[in-house]
C-alpha cells in the first residue's frame, strides 16, 4: 500500500507541475499579447485623421514624396498654400472649393492647393509619380516662359 501512495504521489506532484507550466505558458502568452499590441493613437491625430477630406490626405503624401525627391527636379516647385494657411483659413478653402459651381469660380477655388512648376517636364515626373504610380488627386500647373 505504500506503494501505491509513492505512486500517487508520484503523479500527483507530476500533474502539479503540468498544471504549473500550464499556469505559466498562460501568462506567458498573455504577457506576449500585451506586448505585441500597439499603443492607441492621440486622440487628435485620429480626430484629424478621421475628419480630413481624402484631397488634403493626397496633398499632404504628395507634398511629402516631393519633399523627398526634390533632387529629382531642375526647376523650382511651390508647393500648395494650403498647408501654410491656419486651420480656419484651410476649412474654408475646403468650402469654397466644395461651393465653386462655375469654371471661373472653381479655378480660383483650386489655387490654395496647386502644385506649380517651373518646366513642363518636372510637372509630368511628378504627375506620374503621385497621380499615376500612387492614384493621388492633386492640382498643378506649369510656369514655364
Amino acid at each position: 500500500m505504500a506503494e501505491h501512495t509513492v505512486e500517487q504521489g508520484k503523479e500527483e506532484e507530476k500533474e502539479k507541475h503540468i498544471s504549473i507550466q500550464r499556469g505559466n505558458f498562460a501568462i506567458e502568452r498573455k504577457h506576449a499579447a500585451v506586448d505585441v499590441q500597439e499603443p492607441p493613437k492621440a486622440q487628435e491625430d485620429t480626430e484629424i485623421g478621421d475628419m480630413e477630406p481624402q484631397m488634403v490626405k493626397d496633398l499632404r503624401t504628395a507634398v511629402g514624396w516631393l519633399r523627398n525627391n526634390c533632387h529629382s527636379f531642375r526647376g523650382f516647385v511651390q508647393e500648395p498654400s494650403y498647408l501654410d494657411l491656419e486651420k480656419e483659413d484651410q476649412e474654408e478653402a475646403l468650402l469654397k472649393l466644395d461651393r465653386a459651381g462655375r469654371k471661373d469660380d472653381l479655378e480660383l477655388a483650386k489655387e490654395p492647393f496647386m502644385f506649380r512648376f517651373q518646366f513642363q517636364q518636372d510637372m509630368e515626373v511628378f504627375l506620374f509619380k503621385c497621380h499615376d504610380e500612387r492614384d493621388l488627386r492633386i492640382n498643378s500647373m506649369c510656369m514655364e516662359f
